[in-house]
């Protein structure tokens, strides 16, 4: 069982308990028609890691080109804590202030109105999507959208958006040089105890010869990726 979340007048409260977050495409429900009406619209989750906030990035783009004369706000770090308090630390790990997350992937974001501290009202968030009992790959931005009001047609591209600064880009082509080929490998705390490693080495050993970023909390000669030669360490860069 999950709990499903509501956020009203910036309070968050447990509305009740569910086998599944959100509603089925076989019996959904949709954002009522007056909250797309007064077309201020807040893109919200209530999971703060990078990669769940990074997952429904494209939320903006997507809202402007259906909406394309609404506002989109984000909540900021003082909204965050506000509502989620010590929940928070569910994801910094003691290493991150997760109140910084919304600002980290949207600070560059061109279709965001801007971040605010609180909002009057119903907020719907990730638990608010349409699932469909007989397809479990759908992205959950692709559920998300399905609920306000969405077309299929309407976002033939949903995946994660990125923007970066103009010092992001002069650092990154420096970083790169004159780099066409190269791989990224990210190796977390759970490398190796939540899913089978085997397959990403093999496939690294394929093109093990390229140039890989890698990112890790411990050197990559104490992994089972020590056969790369090629590669550059990014764990002391500042990448946010």
């Amino acid at each position: 069982m999950a709990g499903f979340y509501r956020i009203y007048n910036n309070q968050l409260t447990l509305a009740g308990e569910t086998k599944r977050l959100g509603f089925s495409l076989s019996n959904p429900m949709f954002i009522p028609d007056e909250y797309l009406e007064k077309k201020e619209f807040i893109v919200m989750r209530t999971c703060h890691g990078i990669g769940d906030w990074c997952l429904i990035s494209s939320l903006p783009r997507l809202l402007k080109e259906k909406y394309p004369d609404c506002k989109i706000y984000i909540p900021s770090s003082n909204m965050l804590k506000n509502i989620y308090g010590n929940l928070l630390n569910n994801w910094g790990y003691g290493t991150y202030d997760c109140s910084q997350i919304t600002y980290d992937i949207f600070q560059n974001n061109p279709y965001i109105d801007g971040f605010i501290d609180g909002y009057s009202g119903e907020i719907f968030h990730d638990h608010y999507r349409i699932y469909d009992e007989n397809n479990d790959k759908i992205p959950l931005s692709e559920q998300m959208l399905k609920f306000w009001q969405f077309k299929k047609e309407e976002y033939i591209d949903s995946t994660p958006d990125i923007y970066f600064s103009k010092e992001e880009k002069t650092f990154g082509n420096k970083l790169l040089g004159s780099l066409k080929d190269f791989g990224y490998i990210s190796v977390s705390s759970t490398y190796g105890t939540t899913a089978n490693t085997k397959v990403l080495v093999d496939k690294i050993k394929e093109y093990q010869d390229i140039t890989w970023f890698y990112y890790g909390e411990k050197s990559i000669e104490e992994t089972d990726l020590n056969f790369i030669k090629n590669y550059i360490s990014v764990k002391p860069m500042n990448l946010i």
